[in-house]
Parts: structure tokens; C-alpha cells; sequence
């Protein structure tokens, strides 16, 4: 039994360093980010609060490119509004532990290491609100770490 223990323990620790040496090959400016983390420095108390709260794009434009933070236990944004047909590009970082992101009905599953950038990126081609959640697990909040994508 210990054997398998070990390989499986193994196994993970592997999986984890490809996981963040892929995210590496999406290096971004992270100017955006680091406001994001010292705004909840300053406030601690809004720590459960989304930091920018809702976020709606421009109806005239193709593609949306949107910088966000993730933090325990909330996304900077707590709604997304896009536009259907358009390209949305999510530039997402972490500003304290590993975190992911996944939505479902866009076939988006992403890890977010703590002072790196993921990007994903989805066209929105289905009108509707789409629950976007943290993947990975981060504390005693996870459950409620979780935003919609709404789409009209």
C-alpha cells in the first residue's frame, strides 16, 4: 500500500510542476494585477467582496480582453457581461494561493498559480448566464468560489 502511496504522491507532484510550467508560457504585464492586490491590502474587510465588482464589455467590439484576480475566496469580478459572438480573453492571476477556474458550458478547465498569468479564452456563442468556479481547492470558502458569465 505504501508503495502506491508513494508513486501516486509521486505522480501528483509531476503533474503539478508541468501544470506550472505551462501556465509560464503565458506571461502577461502584471501592472493590473498588482493594484487588485493592494486594494485588498488596504481594506482587508473586503476580502469576500468582489474587488471590481461586475464587469460588461463593450457591445461594439469583436473581442473582449479582461484582466482579473482571483483571491480566497471570490474572482475581482463577480458577474462578466459579454456579448454573443464575441472572442473573450480572460487574463486571470492569482494573488495568494493556487486557485483554477473552470466553465462548463465553454469547455474551460485552467489552474492559476500564484504570481503567474492564465489566459483562456472562449468565443461566447450561446446566450444565457454561465457559472464560472474555482477548481482547485483553497480553503473553507471554496464552495462559495464561484462568479456568472452572462451573455446576450
Amino acid at each position: 500500500m505504501k508503495r502506491y502511496t508513494s508513486s501516486f504522491l509521486i505522480v501528483s507532484i509531476l503533474i503539478i510542476i508541468l501544470i506550472i510550467i505551462l501556465n509560464n508560457n503565458n506571461s502577461i504585464n502584471n501592472n493590473t494585477f498588482i493594484s487588485d492586490k493592494e486594494k485588498l491590502l488596504q481594506n482587508p474587510s473586503t476580502w469576500n467582496d468582489c474587488i471590481n465588482g461586475d464587469y460588461i464589455s463593450d457591445s461594439n467590439k469583436d473581442t473582449v480582453e479582461i484582466e482579473m484576480s482571483v483571491y480566497q475566496w471570490k474572482y475581482s469580478y463577480c458577474t462578466i457581461t459579454v456579448y454573443k459572438n464575441q472572442k473573450v480573453i480572460i487574463n486571470i492571476q492569482s494573488l495568494d494561493v493556487p486557485h483554477g477556474i473552470a466553465i462548463e458550458d465553454f469547455q474551460i478547465n485552467s489552474f492559476i498559480a500564484p504570481d503567474n498569468i492564465s489566459k483562456i479564452e472562449f468565443i461566447a456563442i450561446e446566450n444565457g448566464e454561465f457559472t464560472y468556479y474555482c477548481t482547485v481547492f483553497c480553503g473553507e470558502g471554496h464552495a462559495f468560489h464561484k462568479g456568472i458569465i452572462i451573455v446576450k
